[in-house]
């Protein structure tokens, strides 16, 4: 029997034949048989649960450190599935840690079939790289392979990508890649290596990620001698910092990025602080032909040697730069080096006002220049977090990587409220940051891992474990404003948070989401007007803000908003008609049954008060800026 854990990542994409397999470092008791559906007999390498997969079906990896070298078409041969609606999917378990120690890499098979449509989620792959001498990348990709995808991974090489041309549809989404250090090669007079993405691809998104601690280039998107390779790539949304210095071994980093091959590449939405790249190399330097850079904040890089922000280098043909927010680098503004037929517009070069750039929150505070000083830019509808530009509506957008979201913080927490910030990050009990005494205590052991927001968060097994509080009172009718962080593989059979009801005319709870990945909001009769739902399948796979709002009994108004912003509404609210005491997160007890959660949780507040729309939105610019930020290996 699959167990419920599983069940939503089946459910997700997968067709009827699609099937679950195991691998653990200790192995079991049958550990190299393929056997489906059976945590408890797993198979005992990573290679062996490679060979049993076919599309749709997914590959459970256990915590724990697997000495490995994965290069297929040799050591490992890497499936292919047949969409993106039945891929091969090699994960994590999770609220675990599966390290790969010696990296792997893939490209067409010995009959020239390329690798496609793979999932990647949820690994760390980690190489030694205190050795010069003998050190390798992290994860290599060749030949004409095509759509894949790398979740959630964590990836340290002497280069922690390495994307040659000929591979497209690449995505890159929520990943932390940091720490490629030198090389050094008999085959070239100078040290190599070091970058945290050498990619050559085509077609292919870098979204979401955390580049840091590279002493090249964090990414280096070029081919050369080649001007019409490498197009049509978007690197958005991304965190780059602390990049291309002297280790002493190398002392060629000149960019954090460099984008300058190629056509129609695009780069926006991305902060780059604090890499002092050697010389007087720019953080960012754009070449190639139409590649349009937008919305970014370049701050604070080069301060040590002079080096600019942004620059556009001599071989760049009508470069578009626009709503760039670049100040308090070594050279101020932006550098050209000759580009031919450059668009330069609504570059903000003045102290931008940043809410804490000490603390690297680089949201804008009120009264800043930066605010509705842009201009519409169609490629940029949302800002890095998701949030829609312009605000307000009708307005003019901000320049930078941050939409300022206008409107004052919410009033103080009354009686009945919790938060649950997780900071503790170990134990077995949870503060209450409203002052009101609401202790949590994990029950089962959920598993602590770094935060989304703050220092910890807990991820929940889906049978057992759950955070709960037995000395809470929720009294009938009243209003709710729920909020927190979420992160789910998939829909199953989940309850994220629920206070213990019998009626179903008593119902506080939500799936985020259910089996079908609909997320259901339930706060009184859900079948009157105690619910609203709304579709999650886009929000799987990586943290969301939620917020679920009711206006109590006889209200107006409930909703579901994800990243500020509102996904589902009715004009119509109720609320359980009873009081109720004792409330959890990661299980939910109602008239049904009771239901377990899979999924991690950071931040979870709830109140007594229907939050406006304008409050949600600046709550979650608020907490989003609070970003993960790993410490530096250096």
């Amino acid at each position: 029997m699959i167990p419920a854990l599983f069940l939503g990542l089946l459910l997700l994409a997968s067709p009827a034949w699609a099937t679950l397999y195991y691998v653990a470092a200790t192995g079991g008791n049958n550990g190299n048989n393929c056997i489906p559906d059976s945590p408890g007999t797993p198979m005992q390498t990573i290679a062996k649960g490679v060979s049993c997969l076919h599309p749709g079906d997914t590959l459970l990896i256990r915590g724990g450190t697997y000495n490995e070298s994965l290069r297929s078409p040799f050591t490992v041969v890497f499936p292919s599935g047949t969409s993106w609606s039945t891929p091969v999917t090699i994960a994590g378990y999770p609220g675990e840690t599966a390290t790969i120690t010696q990296g792997m890499t893939m490209q067409d098979g010995f009959d020239g079939t390329p690798v496609h449509y793979v999932i990647f989620q949820n690994l760390a792959v980690q190489l030694n790289t205190s050795d010069p001498n003998n050190c390798d990348i992290g994860i290599g990709v060749g030949g004409t392979t095509h759509h894949v995808r790398f979740l959630s991974m964590n990836v340290t090489g002497c280069t922690c990508f390495q994307i040659a041309q000929g591979t497209s549809f690449m995505e890159f989404i929520d990943n932390d890649v940091h720490g490629a250090r030198v090389v050094k090669s008999p085959d070239y007079p100078v040290t190599v290596g070091s970058y945290g993405w050498y990619i050559n691809s085509n077609n292919s998104l870098l979204e979401g990620n955390r580049v840091y601690d590279n002493v090249g280039y964090g990414i280096h998107m070029y081919l050369s001698g080649s001007t019409t390779a490498v197009h049509d790539n978007i690197i958005r949304n991304n965190i780059i910092y602390g990049n291309c210095y002297n280790d002493g071994g190398r002392n060629q980093g000149l960019n954090a990025v460099i984008m300058t091959s190629g056509a129609n590449n695009l780069f926006y939405n991305n902060v780059v602080y604090g890499n002092e790249c050697i010389g007087s190399g720019a953080a960012v330097t754009i070449g190639g032909t139409a590649a349009g850079v937008y919305n970014n904040t370049i701050t604070g890089n080069g301060t040590t040697n002079g080096g600019a922000g942004l620059e556009m280098g001599a071989a760049a043909v009508s470069p578009v730069l626009g709503n760039n927010l670049v100040y308090g680098n070594g050279s101020p503004g932006i550098t050209d080096q000759g580009a031919s037929n450059p668009n330069v517009f609504n570059t903000f070069l003045s102290n931008p006002l940043f809410v804490n750039a000490a603390a690297h929150n680089y949201a804008l505070q009120a009264g800043s220049g930066a605010i509705d000083a842009g201009a519409t830019v169609a490629a940029v509808p949302v800002d890095i977090l998701g949030v829609t530009r312009p605000q307000p509506g009708g307005g003019a957008y901000d320049i930078g990587a941050y939409e300022f979201a206008s409107g004052g913080g919410p009033p103080a927490p009354g009686p009945q409220a919790l938060r649950w910030k997780f900071d503790e990050g170990a134990g077995s009990t949870v503060a209450d940051a409203t002052g009101n005494g609401y202790t949590g205590t994990l029950t089962a052991g959920p598993t602590w891992g770094p935060g989304r927001q703050g220092s910890g968060m807990v991820t929940m097994n889906g049978t057992t474990q759950y955070v709960t509080t037995a000395s809470f009172v929720w009294t009938a009718g009243q209003p709710v404003t729920v909020l927190l962080w979420r992160k789910v593989t998939a829909g199953g059979v989940t309850g994220a948070f629920g206070a213990h009801s019998t009626v179903v005319q008593d119902r506080f709870g939500a799936h985020l989401p259910y089996s079908d990945n609909v997320c259901y909001w339930d706060y009184g009769d859900w079948h009157t007007t105690g619910r609203v739902s709304v579709d999650c399948t886009p929000y799987l796979g990586r943290w969301v803000r939620f917020a679920l709002v009711s206006s109590g009994t006889g209200g107006t108004f409930k909703g579901i908003y994800a990243n500020g912003t509102l996904l589902a509404s009715a004009a119509s609210s109720g609320a359980p008609t009873a009081n109720l005491t004792i409330f959890d997160v990661g299980r939910w007890v109602n008239e049904s049954g009771t239901y377990y959660d899979p999924g991690s949780v950071d931040d979870f507040r709830l109140e007594n008060r229907a939050w406006s729309a304008a409050e949600i939105l600046t709550e979650y610019r608020q907490v989003a800026t609070v970003r993960r930020h790993r410490v530096s290996m250096r």
